[in-house]
């Protein structure tokens, strides 16, 4: 499947050497972040810590904006080329460290005496078609992570994203203003509609503005007219998202229901700060002060993926990793699957 010859092209300036080195920083400092978070708020620890490390759904948010500014870089003109080679590069990264954070998980149930107790392969073969979600407080999920694994619940999103990516960039040749209605226009909907009829697919719709803003910034970034005046439309969809949520918070009495919707009204906010912020004189800052840490944050960023996807069942759920030993274990076995399984599966699979 090839595009037209007759479409307009979209054409970006890659990010430059120390703009990659400021945002393998943020994925490292953000996929660590994370694994800190669920072992910090899963744990029996109080005071600082619970306070410093309480905000893991907003790092996710970092990793939508991150992933939508990667993909534009990335994709913009290649997608163009072939929409199947597209697809084909995302299956390659996404599944095979999936497949081993499934036999990871499946390991420690077992050594945990729980897999066949937890085992559904109804949640296995969901989780494989991406429909996986966090159901303790989320109204309308079609299916649990399997074998609890939470992490896995924004994959769900990140691969409607992907799927969706070929038939935003077909608009936006057309017209950037034409793509950004589009996704604005879904999300607002989506999250409209679910606050009215919850729902799995209303819910990711409602996110695709928050990853579609990083790929604003991507191409503001890459024609040079990356300014805070440039991102007022996408920031504009993002307050019209925030007073949906709200009016939802407002109005809404189920308590279970106003959870979500007050945790997405501060992430949607949160989305907002983080695309002002990256127009800012500290955000250029930020970019001259990373280089020092190229190469540890390339490093950690190189297998951000695999610390997000492995490090719940091997420090969160494994009873061997619930003493000080146990732990430092667990992380030293973290950090080498997280190697093997996300740098290297790739290779053994041919390239589109």
């Amino acid at each position: 499947m090839t595009s037209a010859v007759a479409t307009p092209s979209v054409s970006v300036r890659r990010p430059s050497p120390r703009l990659r080195v400021a945002l393998d920083v943020i994925r490292a400092l953000s996929a660590v972040y994370v694994v800190i978070h669920h072992v910090v708020v899963n744990s029996t620890m109080t005071g600082l810590p619970q306070v410093v490390f309480k905000y893991g759904p907003q790092a996710v948010i970092v990793f939508f904006l991150l992933s939508g500014f990667v993909i534009f870089a990335n994709e913009s003109t290649r997608v163009q080329k072939s929409v199947t080679s597209y697809y084909l590069r995302r299956l390659r990264r996404i599944y095979p460290p999936l497949l081993v954070a499934f036999a990871v998980s499946a390991l420690v149930a077992w050594l945990d005496g729980t897999l066949v107790r937890d085992f559904s392969p109804l949640t296995l073969g969901l989780n494989l078609l991406s429909l996986q979600d966090l159901g303790d407080f989320k109204p309308g999920v079609i299916a649990y992570p399997f074998l609890g694994n939470g992490p896995l619940w924004s994959l769900s999103y990140e691969v409607l994203f992907y799927l969706a990516f070929p038939l935003i960039m077909s608009a936006h040749r057309r017209s950037a203003g034409l793509s950004l209605g589009i996704v604005g226009s879904l999300s607002v909907i989506g999250f409209g509609t679910y606050v009215v009829a919850p729902n799995h697919f209303s819910l990711v719709f409602a996110y695709m503005l928050t990853w579609w803003a990083g790929a604003v910034t991507a191409e503001l970034y890459g024609s040079d007219r990356l300014s805070l005046r440039a991102v007022v439309p996408v920031g504009c969809w993002l307050v019209a998202l925030c007073a949906v949520a709200g009016a939802g918070v407002l109005l809404n009495r189920h308590p279970e229901m106003v959870e979500i919707l007050r945790l997405s009204l501060n992430l949607f906010v949160f989305a907002l700060a983080c695309v002002a912020a990256s127009t800012t004189v500290l955000a250029r800052y930020f970019v001259r002060v990373a280089a020092p840490l190229a190469v540890p944050a390339a490093f950690t960023a190189s297998i951000s993926y695999g610390l997000y996807v492995f490090h719940f069942p091997l420090l969160v759920q494994w009873d061997f990793a619930k003493t000080p030993l146990g732990l430092a274990v667990a992380a030293v076995l973290l950090l080498v699957i997280s190697v093997v399984g996300d740098r290297s599966l790739e290779r053994w699979i041919p390239k589109p």
